[in-house]
This record gives C-alpha cells, structure tokens and sequence, in this order.
C-alpha cells in the first residue's frame, strides 16, 4: 500500500484486477477520459463535481459515483477537496463478476447520488485493507450482485455502437503501438474522415486520437504492474518520451507511473 498525505493506493493480493483508492482530493482536476475499469466510489465529506457522458452531477458526503467500463467523464474537486473510497474494476474481471451473480457488465448504467450500495462498497473497501482473502473476495461478490440489482440500466442494454465504430475500435486496439492517421482509419471502416469523428465521438465520448491515449495509458498500467520500468514503458507505448507519458498517465490516473509502480508492488 502507497500512502501520501492525499491517497493511499494499493492492489489486493488477492485480486489484482482491483484498484482501490482511498483519500482525499484537493482541488484536483481530471480531464475527460475513459478507461477498461469500472470506477466505483463511496464519497465520504466534501464535493467533487463530475461529468459523466453528457450529464453533470456533484458528488458528496453519502453519494456512490458509478462509470461504466469506456464511459467517458471528468471529474473536478471544489473547495476543500473531497474525501473517498474508490474500486476500479478490471472491465474483463468485472464481467465474470457480473456473470458469477447472474448479470452482465453492459446492464449497469453510470450513475451519481444517494444508494443503498454506499455503506455496502465502504464495507468492501475496509475488508481489502484488513480482511481476510475469503472476506474479501465474499463481500466483492455481494457488492457486485447488489450493484447490479440496484443500478442495473436497461437503456445498456438497449445501446447499439455503429458497426463503423466498433471496427475502428478494433483497429486502433490491434496497432496501439502504430502512429494510425485518420485517414486510414476512416478507410478502414468505410467512412469520410468527418462521418468517422462524428459517430465515433457520439458513441465513445471522446475523439479517436484521446481513445488511443486512454488505451496507451491502459496497458501502461499492466506492464508497470510486470516491474517493467516507466521509460521503457514509454518507449513500447509510442510515447515521445518518458515525461511525455508521465503526464498522460497523472492526468489519468491521478498518480504518477513510479508512485503507481511503487504502489502496486508492496
């Protein structure tokens, strides 16, 4: 567990597809992105303002935020900062969850406000600071199939993305190492560059070249968690350099790459 003065961060051994994060933010800002993880969080005192796909909604003492897997959103502390307790879910592993309760990923919508399943995620939170294994992977299981059951949107599953979009996601995800123009990718899929930036925007919530950084970012992640160092990490991600990454990956993660290494080795 990495503690500062602002965040504490750390991985359960247990269940490394799960992030936790537990603080306050003071003042900070996070610019509109998305990310694989689901982000749950249980605000504790204070006031953090988010904007999640196309709605704007206050986060404070007593509220749960919920952003989906790919969602895009920001996020912006006011006054004092606010204080949390925050999970990020793998997107993969927070499928086999869903599917474990009898769910899906794609049924839970985001969401922001008073829930049943606040007290529920603090609970979780505590045990993967101290709990035994079994506590905590028990307590994960019925946070998840409460989550659902509660914030479960049927607009989700109603959501079609382009076909156009789709493949364009595919594309970028399979050459993330690739300097893709845009020009190509809208061959790709068969549509002129406008059309493509439309659609792609409307359904994703962000621009294909910010999709990208999010995706780089991503899987920075996973090869820091591997001991790979933040340079070399930079240089398989295509980044210009290694403060060119860093700066991505604090706007995104809220931490730098060391401190996020560092972090999730202990």
């Amino acid at each position: 567990m990495q503690v500062t003065p602002k965040l504490a961060i750390w991985s359960p051994r247990s269940l490394p597809d799960v992030e936790v994060r537990v603080g306050r933010a003071h003042c900070s800002t996070m610019p509109r992105h998305a990310h694989d993880e689901v982000q749950i969080g249980a605000y504790e005192g204070g006031l953090r303002r988010f904007r999640i796909g196309t709605r704007d909604v206050d986060a404070t003492a007593g509220h749960l935020v919920v952003v989906p897997s790919g969602e895009a959103h920001a996020g912006k502390a006011e006054g004092a900062g606010s204080t949390f307790r925050v999970l990020y879910i793998g997107g993969l592993y927070f499928e086999t969850l869903a599917q474990e309760v009898g769910g899906r990923a794609s049924d839970l919508g985001p969401f922001a406000g008073k829930s049943p399943c606040h007290a529920q995620l603090v609970r979780v939170v505590d045990a993967f600071a101290r709990g035994t294994y079994l506590r905590q992977e028990s307590l994960l299981f019925g946070f998840v199939a409460g989550l659902l059951g509660v914030h479960g949107d049927e607009r989700a599953r109603r959501r079609h993305e382009p076909r156009a979009v789709r493949r364009a996601k595919a594309y970028l995800q399979e050459r993330l190492d690739a300097r893709v123009t845009l020009g190509e990718l809208a061959r790709e899929v068969g549509l002129s560059k406008y059309h493509l930036l439309r659609a792609f925007r409307e359904a994703v919530g962000l621009p294909p070249h910010a999709y990208v950084t999010h995706l780089r970012i991503a899987r920075g992640k996973k090869l820091l968690r591997t001991g790979i160092s933040p340079a070399d990490v930079a240089a398989a991600l295509g980044f210009v350099d290694q403060s060119h990454f860093a700066r991505h990956f604090r706007r995104q993660v809220g931490t730098s790459p060391s401190r996020f290494q560092k972090a999730m080795a202990q």
